[in-house]
């Protein structure tokens, strides 16, 4: 149905947004009768930042549910706020968002496990003052939070059932004879390109870099191995008593199912710690099952903890060649100074999926839309930093840094121009401070010290015209 039952507005006025919205399409997605689609517009080029439920006056992305997908609320976040002094009355915090864009106005929380069961939406409620609300601590105290903390806080309401939002249903568009498309096509006629698609092994796929300059379309139904682990990772669990069949595991909060494959992390060089490469998943593996080797180096029963969030295992098969999926090419779509960068068939002909990002032709830099030194919304240059320093003690030559791993002997280096704030510079020669400095917001400039070892740097130079970027548009259509 293009123009379905809209909830919480009468039937005249969803006749009437049906008939009013003007179709916007641009590759990678399009509007329908109750999703407009809100989009930034660079110099023609079009890059989805949210569909808009008009029905629901709130921004939404479609994520995907047992049975399909469905355009759930841009959602708050539970960071620990409550309401009473027992931290018992769970609040969320509303994060800011840019001009043009729609804060939320719900709480979206994924299933335990997303294989079996979809997430839920809450609607919130009033707003709580900051001095009236209470922060849970790492150590389980409850404590009163400061006066000044600048934050948005909200009481959570009822839930709301999943029916009243735009649904949509993944089919396969065929592009090439390696790769499709995974395409979600909504009641309303909405479309939204999420996937790529491997027609040899008819699987759902995303791009890749996996080493040497390389990016392929791996799977995206995926558990990983952590071999001895990776710095916040566990290690190997195994499906015997004889830890001699490795498994995957994956977080089942966010698993795509059934999972296909095994990404493996293999330890690498100096300048890179882990690479990856592909395994077959096998058969899935009992919690109850899982061992692990133990401190003494003996294999020994290793369990989840019941308390812990749900985890999926597989046994982890035999390794996939290198070329075991097609290359992922850079296909840059738009016909003006700024493009948009998809990641493409294997031939470089075709654009698959988007990446998000944007690409100044004219000045030859990767750049994202943001507010430049005269409050317009422009395509700055990549590479935003955090932090400037300075290499004198009269604060007049600017300097950032970049680093390599200990022991890499390549050498780091930086985008030509970078980002700091709302002010574009161009990165300039290296050199070696003595000492850091940095400057006041009185205008004051004060020693900060040595820096830190290993670190690479490199000046700045004069400041570049915010009018050398381009101008960029936000829409709702």
């Amino acid at each position: 149905m293009r123009c379905r039952r809209l909830w919480l507005v009468g039937l005249f006025a969803a006749a009437a947004a049906c008939s009013s919205r003007r179709h916007v399409e641009a590759p990678g997605f399009a509007n329908g009768s109750r999703l407009a689609v809100r989009y930034d517009e660079v110099d023609g080029t079009r890059l989805l930042r949210a569909f808009y439920d008009t029905a629901r006056n709130e921004e939404c992305s479609f994520q995907l549910i047992p049975g399909g997908a469905a355009c759930l609320p841009r959602s708050a976040s539970l960071d620990g706020w409550f309401a009473d002094s027992g931290c018992t009355d769970a609040l969320v915090d509303i994060p800011p968002v840019s001009a043009g864009r729609t804060p939320p106005q719900a709480l979206v929380t994924d299933a335990a496990n997303a294989c079996d069961a979809a997430p839920t939406v809450r609607l919130l409620g009033d707003v709580v003052p900051p001095t009236e609300a209470y922060y849970l601590k790492s150590d389980g105290t409850c404590m009163q939070n400061p006066p000044n903390a600048k934050i948005v806080l909200r009481r959570l309401g009822d839930e709301v059932p999943l029916e009243r939002f735009v649904h949509a249903t993944p089919r396969v568009e065929p592009l090439s004879d390696a790769v499709g498309a995974v395409v979600l096509d909504a009641d309303d006629g909405a479309r939204l390109t999420m996937f790529g698609h491997d027609t040899a092994h008819d699987e759902w796929t995303h791009s890749i870099a996996v080493g040497d300059g390389q990016t392929r379309w791996w799977p995206v139904h995926i558990a990983y191995n952590y071999g001895p682990g990776a710095p916040g990772t566990p290690g190997t669990v195994f499906a015997d008593s004889a830890c001699s069949r490795p498994t995957g595991l994956k977080d089942a909060h966010n698993a795509l199912c059934p999972i296909t494959t095994v990404i493996e992390y293999v330890a690498g060089d100096a300048c890179q710690q882990f690479t990856t490469r592909l395994h077959q998943a096998g058969a899935p593996v009992a919690g109850s099952d899982l061992h692990a080797f133990g401190a003494t180096g003996g294999c020994v029963p290793s369990p989840p903890s019941p308390s812990d969030p749900i985890t999926l295992y597989v046994e982890m098969g035999d390794a996939l060649p290198d070329d075991a999926y097609p290359i992922a090419t850079t296909v840059d779509v738009g016909g003006g100074r700024v493009v948009q960068r998809f990641d493409g068939t294997p031939d470089g002909v075709l654009p698959v999926v988007a990446r998000g990002e944007l690409h100044d032709s004219a000045r030859n830099v990767d750049c994202f839309v943001g507010v430049a030194a005269d409050e317009a919304r422009r395509c700055l240059p990549g590479g935003q930093v955090d932090t400037v320093f300075f290499a004198d003690a009269t604060c007049t030559t600017p300097i950032i840094s970049a680093s390599s791993p200990p022991g890499c002997a390549v050498a780091p280096s930086l985008p030509a121009e970078v980002t700091y704030g709302t002010h574009a510079y161009p990165v300039g020669g290296s050199l070696s401070p003595a000492t850091l400095y940095a400057k006041g917001t009185d205008g004051s400039c004060s020693v900060v010290g040595p820096p830190p070892a290993g670190a690479s740097w490199f000046t700045l130079g004069a400041e570049i015209p915010a009018s050398a970027y381009e101008l960029a548009t936000l829409h709702t259509d």
